[in-house]
């Protein structure tokens, strides 16, 4: 919900624009991305069990949606693995702007999360086309090493996961 109002200049005549203004505790629901089945599919098909469509993760401001919440049990010892995954299409007119964006939505989600729900580790799924292009320029390991960044890597044409990865290896 987007409320908007104007802004009031002192003694001014000419037409002031009207700005939005956001309602605190909004939930920011997004639209899913292209691809959001197909790596669903891919995760159930590597034994994870979807247990949030969206994962529903509260903030300050906002709760948050990242598109996949999901567990795994590993073995007895070590218990219940769980993940949160957000996916990205990289379908923009532009690979390395839709990137820029994916990170400042990973940094947020990663601060809700670690907040929310210490235990659940998030991933960026990306395609695998997008991540060859990408990780071809050294600045984006950087990016990737200082934002925490964790991948999973998936094929459009083959359906499935390629790659799980925490930072690129040069």
């Amino acid at each position: 919900m987007v409320f908007w109002f104007k802004r009031y200049a002192s003694q001014s005549t000419k037409a002031e624009p009207y700005f939005p203004i956001f309602v605190l505790h909004q939930s920011a629901k997004m639209a899913k991305d292209l691809y959001h089945d197909l790596v669903k599919e891919a995760l159930i098909g590597e034994g994870w069990t979807i247990t949030d469509d969206p994962l529903e993760v509260p903030s300050l401001i906002s709760t948050f949606e990242i598109d996949l919440g999901a567990e795994k049990i590993i073995t007895a010892e070590k218990g219940t693995e769980k993940i949160a995954v957000e996916i990205k299409s990289f379908i923009g007119r532009s690979v390395l702007h839709d990137f820029f964006k994916a990170v400042g939505q990973f940094a947020f989600y990663y601060l809700a999360l670690k907040e929310a729900e210490p235990d659940r580790e998030l991933y960026l799924a990306i395609p695998d086309a997008a991540y060859e292009f990408l990780f071809r320029d050294p600045n984006t390991h950087e990016i990737s090493k200082i934002n925490k960044l964790k991948f999973i890597v998936y094929s459009i044409s083959d359906k499935n996961i390629k790659l799980w990865t925490v930072s690129p290896i040069k």
